[in-house]
Order: C-alpha cells, then structure tokens, then sequence
C-alpha cells in the first residue's frame, strides 16, 4: 500500500518510461443527427498506462495534478488528463518544471507546443454546459498546419500503431480550406 505521496520527480521518471503525450485528428460520425453529420476534431491527452497490478499507484495521480480520471481497462491502470484546460494549466506547467527523461522530453516540447495552439483556438460552445471545441473559422491555416507539422515530428517518439495517421488526410484536406 502506498502511504506517502508520490514526488514529482518520480512522475516525470514514470511518465519516461510509461506515459504518452498524445495527438490525434479525430472522426465522430453523429449517426443520431439528420444526415449523419461527420465531425473531425484534434483528440490530446496525457495517459500513464502500467498494468493493473499497479493501480495503487495509478489512482495516486490525480493527487499529483489534481485532475485527471482513473479507468481500468482489462488488465490494465490507466490514468488520464483529456481537458484542454487541465493540459495547459495543470499539466504543461508540470513537465515544465519536472520534465521527463530522455526522448520523452523532446516528445514533450512537441506536443506542449500543439497544446499552446489548441488553447489558442479554441472556444465555448454551449457556456452554461461547458463543452469545448474548434471553430473552423477560428483557424489560421498557419496553426492547422502547424499540427499537422508537429503531428508528423511527434511520430518518431511514438510506438509503432497502424492508426496513427488515420484520419491525417482529412485533417490534410481540412486546412487547405483555411484562411491564412
């Protein structure tokens, strides 16, 4: 049983070795709406993933941030951070104090930037729900493709997934729409 609480060093020495900074272009298809309506949108996140031998360990972080969920997937502990706002002021902040080791820091600094971006542009759809999202008219289509930039450099410190790139090429198409 963990009893003390865990130091931010040993978080970015964890993360090193466990975490991901992560970056996707999403599709959600709205099969409930008139016409099916397909959405496309950039998916972040912060994910320690360990096996669930160590959920102890796992449920000790969102002590560490404040944030964050816990979810247990069979056979595994996964914590996560998916806010834009809990990424750029919570988690940004962190990693930038205590960066984590080796590749993981370059891994970082790329993905610290597309948060930046994100935050940037993002805006409140619904206020009294506080949902988040991206306008299309809110893009600079220097931003876009600025993701899509930092996407790409991100894809060497990422472990080998066929779904990578999936919806890249819509993401392609999207930001030749833009206005610089």
């Amino acid at each position: 049983m963990i009893t003390t609480p865990l130091s931010p060093e040993f978080v970015a020495g964890l993360t090193a070795g466990e975490g991901c900074f992560d970056l996707q272009f999403h599709r959600d298809v709205r099969r409930e709406r008139k016409g099916s309506p397909v959405y496309y949108s950039w998916k972040v996140q912060f994910v320690i993933n360990l096996k669930n031998k160590d959920l102890e360990l796992i449920k000790k972080l969102p002590e560490v941030f404040g944030c964050g969920t816990v979810h247990t997937p069979i056979g595994y502990a996964r914590f996560s951070v998916q806010d834009i706002d809990n990424l750029y002021h919570i988690v940004l902040p962190f990693f930038r104090k205590y960066p984590p080791y080796g590749n993981k820091q370059k891994d970082f600094e790329l993905w610290a930037e597309t948060i930046e971006i994100l935050y940037a542009n993002k805006f409140v759809r619904k206020p009294a729900r506080g949902k988040q999202g991206f306008a299309k008219k809110a893009w600079k289509r220097t931003s876009f493709q600025r993701i899509l930039e930092l996407h790409k450099l991100m894809q060497p410190y990422k472990s080998i997934r066929p779904q990578g790139y999936k919806w890249i090429k819509e993401a392609e198409r999207f930001a030749e729409t833009l206005e610089d």
